[in-house]
């Protein structure tokens, strides 16, 4: 698996009713899966929408850690081309939002999601987490992780778990006044087993995320590009 742009924003301390991504060129038939982190328990997501009308399907089960929120969702066998842009919409209000949009291609056009799950550490801080865990059911599928460090007061860094990586450009450190650090992580056409997204921070605090796990088309290992967008609120 390669992967193309990687595309970050920073709002920093601002307050947004909806953040979109830098545009980026997909193709037709690929998968898209997105974490998105909210720092609020007052404002929701609202919806996920994109320039060429994609239907995005909830993954796990809504997350509240401490004061955020995250949401893992994917979109599959996607319409694509050029200038694509995710826009995450909030209601309720505003708040502080981040998200990472990852593509993936070789996945299965239907029923694409095997499993989803979330994890929470809130109350225990600690520098090692161990992330989200997940069974995958069939073979060559793929593994999408998105992490943060949950009651961040500063900027963070990040260290993928064995046998995970980090792409470039896929961590956000945070400030930890407005919007807390996070990151993912992936694997690539693993064998049928349990995985769970692992990961070490810089500093001393609380850990939460979630996994997605995608099947592969007819079984086979994952081939061609994959693309990365990161948006931060």
């Amino acid at each position: 698996m390669a992967f193309g742009q990687v595309i970050s924003a920073n709002t920093g301390a601002g307050l947004v009713a909806a953040l979109s991504s830098a545009a980026i060129t997909t193709s037709s038939g690929q998968l898209m899966a997105i974490g998105i982190d909210i720092k609020s328990t007052a404002q929701t997501l609202a919806s996920i929408t994109d320039t060429y009308g994609n239907t995005w399907i909830k993954g796990p089960a809504n997350l509240t850690a401490g004061s955020d929120v995250l949401y893992g969702y994917y979109a599959q066998n996607i319409t694509g081309g050029a200038g694509h842009v995710i826009t995450v919409n909030i209601a309720g209000g505003t708040a502080n939002l981040s998200f990472v949009v990852m593509t993936f291609t070789g996945r299965a056009t239907s029923s694409a999601l095997d499993k989803a799950a979330t994890f929470s550490l809130i109350g225990t801080f600690g520098t090692s987490h161990a992330g989200a865990s997940a069974t995958t059911a069939n073979a060559s599928e793929d593994l999408f992780a998105f992490n943060f460090s949950a009651g961040a007061t500063a900027a963070d860094t990040f260290t993928a778990g064995s046998g995970w990586t980090i792409p470039s450009g896929g961590q956000n450190p945070g400030n930890g006044a407005s919007y807390c650090p996070s990151f993912v992580e992936y694997q690539a056409a693993v064998a049928v087993g349990t995985y769970a997204g692992a990961y070490t921070t810089g500093n001393y605090v609380q850990g939460a995320g979630l996994i997605m796990t995608f099947n592969s088309s007819s079984g086979i290992p994952t081939t061609g590009g994959a693309g990365m967008l990161m948006g931060v609120g």
